[in-house]
């Protein structure tokens, strides 16, 4: 289906039973359930060259973010700093986001910034923010081994 290019994927849907949003009114105010949605793949442009698409989609009641975009990745020789990143995304209708990061060890630290082009414009000064991420990729556990086929004793 995909030619071999790994994609991966997720959604989750949050506040399932609609808790209450206020302990002090009589009137309901529920809170609106929310959806994550989210879609990448891999795919290999040169030798140690790769181009990582996504798509995020965030929804909670009449709120709606959508982002696409992606990361170009480049791997190094280094042995401490795997893999450089940089690219960028667009969150529809609001704003362009640029990053750049790397691997080192098992750690991913990115620098990004977002450029708003939305009517928020005039309360960022048309700057936009800047943002640092650090995050720790824990280390998979070894799978555990499944025992040889054995049959049972007959004990009759």
């Amino acid at each position: 289906m995909n030619n071999g290019i790994p994609i991966s994927g997720g959604f989750a849907l949050n506040h399932l039973n609609r808790p209450e949003q206020t302990f002090f009114s009589a009137d309901p105010n529920l809170l609106a359930m929310k959806f994550n949605f989210y879609l990448k793949s891999e795919i290999p442009l040169k030798d140690k060259i790769d181009l990582i698409p996504s798509l995020a989609v965030y929804s909670q009641g009449t709120h709606r973010e959508i982002l696409y975009g992606g990361l170009f990745r480049f791997e190094t020789m280094y042995s401490a700093i795997h893999n450089i990143y940089f690219g960028g995304w667009i969150r529809h209708g609001d704003a362009g986001i640029i990053k750049i990061g790397f691997d080192y060890q098992n750690v991913n630290i990115g620098l990004s910034y977002d450029l708003n082009f939305s009517s928020l414009r005039v309360a960022s000064n048309g700057l936009g923010g800047p943002e640092i991420g650090i995050v720790y990729i824990f280390n998979s556990p070894s799978p555990v081994p499944i025992p040889a086929k054995k049959t049972c004793p007959v004990f009759l």
